[in-house]
């Protein structure tokens, strides 16, 4: 079992009896605090008044932003374009993409805040 004063992270599974109190003093003694954002986004087909665009929402805060189709741009560009618009509409940060994933109805973009002062 690890205990709180090792240096290696806890191992959780089956066979040990590593306990949410050493998990815990471990991830905050080693992890950075760190604030992601993720959005999530999908595809818009057109209707009779406007043309094809993509939705993109905070899933914390259920926010929504939508941007219009680029043709110039592939699907996962066009996705990432309105998770970009969404954080320049919302934030008053800088932010770095961490991570993306194909989900069922588009993708997951996971953004990590950059410094106050970084551009």
């Amino acid at each position: 079992m690890a205990t709180a004063n090792t240096l290696s992270a806890p191992i959780v599974s089956r066979f040990n009896d590593t306990n949410a109190r050493d998990v815990m003093d471990f991830h905050r003694r080693a992890t950075p605090r760190q604030i992601v954002q993720t959005i999530c986004t999908e595809y818009v087909g057109p209707t009779d008044c406007t043309g094809s665009c993509f939705r993109a929402s905070d899933v914390i805060s259920g926010g929504i932003h939508f941007e219009v189709m680029q043709y110039d741009l592939t699907t996962l560009e066009n996705h990432l374009n309105a998770a970009l618009g969404m954080l320049r509409e919302f934030n008053q940060f800088s932010y770095q993409l961490i991570n993306y994933e194909s989900t069922e109805s588009g993708y997951l973009f996971a953004f990590v805040q950059l410094e106050n002062g970084a551009n």
